[in-house]
């Protein structure tokens, strides 16, 4: 009985911080053999057109498909999501098909709970994450994945919002959906697979946005919970991008800031104003401009230098000034401290919650952004006052902390930004995982401490 639970107290601590992952699966629908790649790893030794793999850390990845048949275009997708809108893992499955030209098109396929006891369907061949020579045996005959249905609706629904709560007109088959500008909407009772949407901004500087067969349905044609987001591009256009589907849920309810309207009805069916303020309709955003930027009384030194030096701006000042003109990025005047770059310790600072990213974590463009002003410092205060600052009107991933982390030189600096980090990620009962960031033992404790609220 000792040894029992000597073996239960040694598990414990894999159970509790075991990390969750989604699983995805690609298949080709004209039986196409090819390669994955999921952010340049390559995913399967051998061409295959029927392809799940498991164990997938990240809510997201860039994937890249080539073909064993080299007449074939290569398919590129960035952000080919394996999470749900609430940054939940999921069992995601995407489809291969040919287009008129006959060129393939990598879409959406279906979007399901990930399943402890999944089976394997014959012809499907799984492999390991990052481990492409790990593949389970399957039989020969292809099948297409079934996604795990609990409830099909005979409506669908369609969430569109705005990262950068830049207030719209929807249109839907040349049917205008909502009678007022808003940021936030849901249209419900949706009898279409799909449609024709065009948005048109408040702010007429903002080019309108034109998407042909935008799917309420997955791809056994089951009208679903569907949701898009607008977010602006490099240059400041606005792109409209899935964000998310799932099975419709009768007992729906609409968040704060969201204004919801019955297919064809341009009245919201619900009365309540928007509490949240980020969501207002009245709110309009500021177009990014140039990379010129002014110099403030908060702004760490190596900053001012780079931005003095010979009259015009640095790289790196050009990527900040990018994160401070996108709503949702870096902004000073929003930060709920003032002296965050004054402080080069996190110890010493009171953070509030950030509620400014709508529980998102950084895009890859923005971490690398970040990352390189953060580069630009010389020393390692410098460093650690500059992401502090950045990470204060953003939200991270416990991966992305510890990105940020091994950017330090002294252990000092890596526990400092370790805890002033916490308050500004979402998947914080992985938190633990910070520490392999850390080489002290000494230091490792003194998080988990930290974390634990000691």
């Amino acid at each position: 009985m000792k040894k029992f639970f000597l073996i239960i107290t040694a598990l414990l601590p894999a159970i509790i911080f075991a990390q969750p992952t989604a699983s995805l699966t690609v298949f080709s629908e004209n039986e196409d053999k090819f390669y994955l790649f999921l952010d340049g790893i390559k995913q399967n030794d051998v061409p295959r057109s029927n392809m799940r793999i498991v164990d997938l850390p990240d809510l997201y990845y860039s994937a890249k498909i080539i073909f064993e048949d080299a007449a074939l275009w290569p398919v590129s997708k960035n952000n080919l999501y394996v999470s749900d809108g609430d940054d939940i893992m999921r069992d995601a499955s995407y489809r291969l098909k040919r287009d008129k030209t006959g060129r393939p098109k990598l879409n959406f396929y279906s979007m399901a709970a990930v399943r402890q006891n999944f089976v394997v369907s014959a012809g499907m061949y799984v492999v390991h994450f990052g481990q492409p020579g790990v593949v389970e045996p399957t039989a020969i005959a292809e099948v297409k994945p079934v996604p795990d249905k609990t409830f099909v609706s005979t409506a669908g629904s369609l969430t569109v919002f705005s990262q950068n709560d830049d207030p719209f007109f929807l249109y839907l088959d040349g049917v205008k959906q909502n009678g007022e500008v808003r940021s936030n909407v849901c249209i419900r009772q949706i009898p279409g697979l799909y449609y024709n949407a065009r948005i048109v901004f408040k702010d007429s500087r903002l080019a309108p946005i034109v998407k042909n067969n935008l799917f309420i349905s997955d791809g056994d044609d089951n009208l679903m919970d569907a949701a898009y987001r607008i977010r602006r591009d490099k240059t400041g256009k606005p792109k409209l991008n899935f964000y998310s589907m799932k099975t419709v849920q009768p007992d729906f309810k609409a968040a704060p800031g969201m204004f919801v309207y019955d297919f064809g009805n341009s009245t919201p069916a619900n009365k309540f104003a928007p509490n949240n303020p980020a969501n207002s309709s009245t709110k309009t955003a500021t177009p990014v401009s140039g990379a010129t930027r002014n110099i403030t009384t908060t702004d760490p030194p190596f900053l001012k230098k780079a931005v003095e030096k010979n009259n015009a701006p640095t790289k790196s000042d050009k990527a900040l000034e990018k994160m401070k003109a996108t709503p949702g990025g870096l902004k000073k005047q929003d930060q709920p401290h003032a002296n965050v770059a004054k402080n080069s310790s996190a110890e010493t600072v009171t953070v509030t919650e950030n509620k400014k990213c709508n529980g998102w974590p950084m895009g890859k463009g923005d971490l690398a952004a970040a990352k390189k002003i953060i580069e630009d410092a010389a020393k390692d205060d410098e460093k650690l006052a500059a992401a502090q600052e950045i990470i204060a009107s953003n939200c991270l991933l416990v991966s992305q902390v510890s990105e940020f982390c091994n950017m330090f030189k002294s252990e000092k600096s890596k526990l400092a930004f370790a805890k002033y980090a916490y308050k500004f990620t979402i998947d914080r009962k992985n938190y633990r995982e910070v520490t392999k960031a850390l080489s002290l033992e000494t230091s490792k404790k003194e998080l988990n401490k930290f974390i634990s609220g000691g």
